[in-house]
């Protein structure tokens, strides 16, 4: 590793709109997939590559604008992924150190492991103490809040896509009847396949109850979020009553807010999510605290880098595979058998699609 290609000479961040091939449809309609795409140069040779996505184009030139204060200040400095991180953190106290601030910081930060990876020439997986090989997923393209008629076909073209032995329903519909037909309608399409179900943050406390227990002994392999995420105290009370297991950890903010949610006993499983959880820095301190509750950890999103992260994690899960970023990049990730392949590549292994970037550019 030469010094000079560990030195920060310039970041970017450019933001994206990427469209859908089924459109996301639960607590709210998207037919296009927001990222912000972050490059680091440094004085050498290597590059470092990160994303994260903020779900709302109106939301995104808040995240570049911090990603580009935050990549100001390290100009001419050596890469060192878990100093900048702590550094950062603390300058982006008057902002909060949650939110669009943690969210940014974390585009930031997966750009730098990539980079720091890459001027090892190892994969990111390795750089972080792991080895490559297989991440065990499920597929989370589709099965949105569609008619009910049409879930048992699209359960199976999930199924099949790659030969998945788990695919992701959502549910939270108008009535507790709808709920279980569409979930009666998936698992009878596609039997001996794990089916998660994801409800969005979409019911009450008392609503969920009865919810849940009537589709208790249905056959799912977990109840995503049934409540607004932060109501940790109504989740350990549901997780208690009910036989299928809670999972948690789309929306931690941080390392600390899982903490939080393992000393309420708010879950059974958790699943963070990259951005929100701070990037690369910020999950393997969150996975350090899972391991210490003997806490299975799953994924959210953002499967380039979270199967790297993933191999990394003790207790791990269930890597959360969707294929919304593929039309950004040179070479998308290989699934075979509802696995996905980590390239045994410097770095990440992602590298950008210019022409696609110009042409689903966002411009602020």
């Amino acid at each position: 590793m030469r010094t000079k290609d560990l030195i920060i000479r310039k970041v970017t961040a450019r933001p994206v709109t990427i469209p859908m091939k089924r459109p996301l449809m639960a607590r709210h309609k998207f037919t296009h997939w927001v990222a912000v795409v972050v490059d680091i140069e440094t004085e050498g040779e290597v590059r470092g590559h990160g994303y994260i996505c903020p779900y709302l184009a109106s939301g995104v030139a808040a995240h570049v604008r911090i990603i580009e204060m935050l990549g100001e200040a390290y100009v001419g400095r050596t890469i060192a992924p878990t100093k900048i991180f702590d550094e950062s953190m603390r300058s982006i106290l008057t902002i909060g150190q949650n939110g669009v601030g943690l969210s940014a910081l974390a585009g930031l930060d997966i750009a730098l492991w990539d980079a720091f990876s890459k001027a090892q020439d190892v994969p990111l997986a390795v750089a972080l103490g792991s080895e490559i090989s297989p991440v065990k997923s499920y597929n989370s393209c589709g099965l949105w809040r569609i008619p009910l008629d049409e879930l048992g076909d699209e359960a199976i073209e999930l199924r099949d896509e790659f030969n998945f032995s788990a695919i992701k329903m959502r549910l939270g519909r108008e009535t507790t009847n709808e709920d279980i037909c569409a979930a009666q309608n998936v698992i009878n399409a596609v039997p001996d396949t794990i089916v998660m179900s994801d409800f969005n943050q979409s019911l009450t406390y008392s609503e969920a109850v009865n919810r849940l227990r009537a589709l208790d002994d249905i056959g799912l392999h977990w109840f995503e979020e049934p409540l607004v995420y932060s109501d940790l105290a109504g989740c350990a009370r549901l997780s208690q009553k009910m036989r299928t297991p809670i999972m948690l950890g789309e929306n931690f903010n941080g390392p600390r807010d899982m903490h939080e949610a393992l000393k309420a006993q708010a879950c059974d499983m958790v699943m963070p999510d990259l951005m929100r959880i701070g990037g690369v820095t910020g999950w393997m301190r969150a996975v350090a605290i899972a391991e210490q509750y003997s806490m299975a950890v799953s994924s959210h999103l953002m499967p380039e880098i979270s199967s790297h992260l993933m191999l990394a994690t003790p207790n791990r899960g269930w890597l959360e595979w969707t294929d919304w970023l593929e039309p950004i990049l040179k070479d998308p990730f290989i699934v075979k058998d509802g696995n996905v392949i980590v390239p045994n590549k410097a770095g990440a292994g992602i590298e950008w699609d210019e022409a696609a970037l110009d042409r689903y550019a966002i411009n602020n």
